[in-house]
């Protein structure tokens, strides 16, 4: 890594981008969560980033050949880690798992764990590099593979994201899910760039800027988000729907759906609010099968009212997916302590001179006349 004073000072912006993610991210360590997982894995690329300097040649000065090797080293071993670091916080964010089997655990940790220790002994042996009696870094017979292996733990969670960005049935999270795929394109990049020119960081900054992009995203993720259901909020319904109502749809029309749980003081009262916290979860999570795919947007607006926008031809459509919701609420509910319905109403959006509030209380009081009539 025969590093240049620009791509020092290129590392120390990194660090700085770093640090200020690491501070708004920051929880205690010790803690188990993803959250806990992604400030180490901030911590890791800053430490690489650091260990990273120390590798400039003539840094140690004239005597400090070995010190320069022992930075080298250190630098591929804690850099090994941070790919394996961002596969288990995915599986943990992404694919709900949030324990693996002991010997998955060590078959995924072992490619790792010898990398990491072939850095270290290639201060004195140069299996992944070497540093020559006049200071310059020569890359060592394990330096290809190490890069290779490195992207293949990138790589799995990026096509899984990817995989499931672009599925239908996790429509509801497709940012989500392109923005965590952005770690792997971004590190690969940059992995695959300093191959070719050694002297450019380009690893550490496609690191830096990825967890910087995760973290902006997450951030925006929680003010759009509802906290219990992680359904878009009622902030980010008016956003919506006042452009759509600007720019309405060409074909069809767009109809809003009001629904509110049926009993719901019930369940709060007679099993406590956690079963009524369950409850809306299990609204919310039917809502995402059936209306999720469908490419609607799905929030919830309050208590235990929910909306979704859709765009349709007429009303027969309409009737079909309010069946569809409460046929699927029925059987996702048939293990709850006691039966879930919701009451549903909706209309159009009209073409012209439309208003959020109009709408949404002609859409209201469809829904409270169904409630009556029962």
């Amino acid at each position: 890594m025969s590093m240049t004073p620009q791509s020092v000072r290129v590392l120390f912006f990194c660090i700085f981008i770093l640090l200020l993610v690491l501070q708004s991210a920051y929880v205690p360590i010790r803690h188990s969560g993803v959250r806990a997982l992604f400030v180490r894995s901030v911590l890791v690329a800053i430490t690489s980033c650091l260990l990273y300097i120390g590798t400039y040649p003539g840094f140690f000065g004239a005597d400090g050949i070995f010190l320069t090797r022992a930075f080298n080293g250190l630098y591929f071993a804690v850099t090994a880690l941070l790919p394996w670091m961002w596969l288990v916080y995915m599986v943990r964010r992404v694919f709900i798992k949030p324990s693996l089997s002991t010997w998955i655990r060590i078959l995924i940790s072992l490619p790792v764990a010898f990398f990491a220790v072939a850095s270290v002994l290639s201060i004195w042996n140069g299996w992944v590099f070497y540093v020559d009696a006049a200071d310059g870094y020569m890359r060592g017979p394990l330096y290809l593979p190490y890069v290779a292996i490195l992207g293949v733990y990138l790589l799995v969670p990026m096509f899984g994201c990817l995989s499931r960005a672009f599925n239908k049935r996790f429509y509801v999270d497709r940012s989500m899910y392109l923005s965590l795929s952005s770690f792997g394109f971004f590190t690969i990049v940059g992995m695959t760039l300093e191959v070719f020119f050694p002297d450019l960081p380009s690893s550490a900054m496609g690191m830096a800027l990825t967890l910087l992009t995760n973290h902006l995203s997450d951030q925006r993720g929680q003010v759009s988000a509802d906290p219990l259901t992680k359904l878009n909020n009622r902030n980010q319904f008016n956003i919506y729907l006042d452009r759509l109502i600007q720019n309405p749809p060409v074909e069809g029309k767009a109809y809003l759906f009001v629904l509110d749980m049926d009993k719901f003081k019930h369940i709060n009262d007679d099993f406590g609010h956690m079963k009524g916290d369950e409850a809306l979860l299990i609204v919310s999570n039917v809502l995402k099968k059936v209306c999720g795919p469908k490419g609607h947007f799905i929030s919830r607006f309050g208590g235990d009212e929910f909306v979704v926008v859709a765009k349709y031809n007429g009303e027969q459509e309409c009737d079909g997916l309010v069946q569809e919701i409460k046929a699927a609420l029925a059987e996702a509910s048939a293990n709850f302590v006691c039966p879930l319905s919701v009451s549903i109403g909706y209309d159009a959006v009209k073409e012209s001179g439309e208003t959020i509030p109009d709408l949404f209380d002609r859409a209201d009081k469809k829904l409270y006349k169904i409630k009556k009539s029962r």
